[in-house]
C-alpha cells in the first residue's frame, strides 16, 4: 500500500527532524497543519513533532495541549457513537494506543525540559548574584584604599 500524501508530508517533516534540521522540520510540520483535509492522526503527529522540535518548552507545551485536546475529542467521538470513521481516521485502536503513548512520552519530555530550564535559570541567577557581590566587594575595597587614612588623636 502506498503512502498517502499526508503521510508523505509528515515523513518529510520527521526526516528533517532526524537530520537535526529543526528549522525545516518546524516549517514543514506547521505547513502540514494548514492542510484542510488532514486526518486527526496526522494532525496530532505533526503537533507532537513540533512540540519536540521547538527549543522553547512553553511553545512545545502549547502544541502538546493542542494534540491532547484533539486526542480526547476523537476518543470521545469514537466511543460515544462507536464511530468507525473516527477510529479509521486514528488508524484504529492500535493507532489510538500509539498516540496515547506518544502523548504521554511527550508530556514527560516537556516536564523534563521545564525542570532543566528552571535549574539552568536558577543557576544563571545565582552566578549573576555572586558576580554582583564580588563587584560590590571590589568597589568597597577600592573606596577603602582611596579614602584618606584617619589620623589617630
Amino acid at each position: 500500500m502506498s503512502e498517502s500524501l499526508e503521510e508523505q508530508q509528515y515523513e518529510a517533516a520527521s526526516d528533517a527532524f532526524d537530520e537535526e534540521d529543526m528549522e525545516e522540520c518546524i516549517r514543514l510540520a506547521k505547513q502540514n497543519l494548514t492542510e484542510p483535509d488532514i486526518t486527526s492522526y496526522y494532525f496530532m503527529q505533526n503537533c507532537i513533532l513540533l512540540a519536540i522540535a521547538l527549543e522553547d518548552w512553553n511553545e512545545g507545551e502549547e502544541w502538546h495541549r493542542t494534540a491532547e485536546q484533539k486526542y480526547w475529542t476523537c476518543y470521545a467521538k469514537s466511543r460515544s457513537r462507536n464511530d468507525a470513521a473516527t477510529l479509521e481516521d486514528l488508524k484504529g485502536l492500535k493507532g489510538l494506543k500509539q498516540l496515547r503513548e506518544d502523548l504521554d512520552g511527550l508530556k514527560e519530555y516537556l516536564e523534563h525540559m521545564k525542570l532543566t530550564n528552571s535549574i539552568y535559570r536558577e543557576d544563571a541567577e545565582a552566578v549573576a548574584e555572586t558576580e554582583n557581590e564580588v563587584e560590590e566587594a571590589a568597589d568597597r575595597m577600592v573606596d577603602l584604599a582611596l579614602a584618606p587614612a584617619k589620623q589617630a588623636p
